[in-house]
């Protein structure tokens, strides 16, 4: 449902009805990471102006806050 690009690399944001958001390198055409935690379609995402946090709202009635700047490992979410 929605792509976003990161404000100063070669990365999209995309979000999908699988309730997950994905990150992708626009010149390899490969996924990056994969954000997870929702239940439901993401029905909207943002990222933050300095793009440190990937925001998501879900059809569940959640919202996290995913750090961009963390390794996959780390990238877990805070739910807000």
């Amino acid at each position: 449902t929605k792509v976003i690009a990161h404000p100063s690399e070669d990365v999209i944001y995309s979000s999908c009805v699988d309730g997950k958001c994905r990150e992708w390198d626009i010149l390899q055409g490969s996924c990056l990471r994969t954000f997870d935690g929702h239940k439901e379609i993401v029905n909207d995402f943002d990222v933050s102006f300095e793009a440190d946090y990937l925001v998501t709202a879900s059809e569940d009635k959640t919202a996290k806050i995913f750090l961009l700047k963390a390794s996959e490992e780390e990238s877990d979410s805070m739910d807000i």
